[in-house]
């Protein structure tokens, strides 16, 4: 596998909390750069943060990756790169979460993160394949998360969407096994950041569940990068209740169930909950 400092990595959803700390730790590792977002004023503010060698990095800024045009944007920015240029290595870090019952949440509210967790990184993947498949040696990883191998309550958009992204990255590094792109996914647990709203931090504070903080995702991603492990996932526990799911998911259902009057409390306000552990919300 080549080091990170030989890499030009294209990082979506570079300023979020994972994005950034990411983006600082591939910064020191001496890697080239693409970062890709929204808002201008945020990646030049994480930009600033880097080392000296800023011309090792791109900014793709204002771009709106659910969109047609704002994917259009992106590749005719790529395009008018020198091939030596263009990124070898994709991560893949745009998403959003939603929690709250799904039978309150709006069509809107469903659609925006069906879109930004899947529908727009499948779409994004498809048109820069070429590129990808056109290097000596490339990798696409897709951070996913283990609520995409367990569904909760409360999250049902989110787990259908990160269920989804688990199952394209899957197919997806079985159709490329003959080619020069390496696939990999990294389902993280609950982390620490901006997506995860006061409620959600106050309900794992409640259930006793471990949360990472985006820096030991960060660490994770990187490991993965430089080992070229196809999966992996995090949190002991957490994926030993994945593994029961898979096998045995009548299990779960139990203790899901036995947590639902705790789960209600937190999404029906005041929320209110007793320490049962029996809930484990991953990210």
């Amino acid at each position: 596998m080549p080091s990170l400092s030989e890499r030009r990595i294209l990082v979506t959803g570079a300023t979020g909390g994972i994005g950034t700390a990411l983006v600082k730790r591939l910064d020191a590792e001496g890697a080239s750069l693409w970062l890709a977002g929204r808002d201008e004023g945020k990646l030049s503010a994480l930009a600033g943060e880097l080392g000296k060698a800023a011309s090792r990095h791109t900014l793709v800024a204002g771009i709106d990756l659910t969109t047609a045009m704002g994917r259009q944007r992106l590749l005719d920015q790529l395009g008018q790169t020198a091939p030596e240029q263009r990124p070898s290595t994709l991560v893949h870090l745009a998403g959003i979460n939603h929690l709250g019952w799904f039978r309150e949440t709006s069509p809107d509210d469903v659609t925006r993160v069906l879109d930004t967790n899947l529908s727009s990184t499948l779409l994004l993947t498809q048109a820069l394949l070429p590129l990808f498949l056109g290097q000596p040696s490339a990798n696409l990883l897709f951070v996913g998360s283990l609520l995409g191998h367990i569904g909760h309550p409360g999250y049902v958009a989110y787990c259908a969407s990160k269920a989804g992204l688990k199952g394209f990255a899957e197919a997806l590094s079985r159709e490329l096994e003959d080619t020069s792109v390496q696939v990999q996914y990294l389902a993280p647990r609950a982390t620490r950041t901006a997506m995860n709203g006061p409620d959600a931090e106050a309900m794992n504070e409640a259930l006793g569940n471990t949360v990472d903080s985006p820096e030991r995702v960060a660490d994770a991603i990187i490991t993965q990068l430089t080992s070229g492990q196809r999966r992996a996932a995090l949190g002991g526990k957490e994926r030993l209740f994945a593994l029961i799911n898979a096998i045995a998911p009548t299990l779960v259902d139990r203790a899901i169930a036995r947590s639902r009057a705790d789960i209600s409390r937190h999404l029906d306000p005041p929320a209110q909950v007793r320490n049962t552990g029996l809930l484990l919300l991953l990210r």
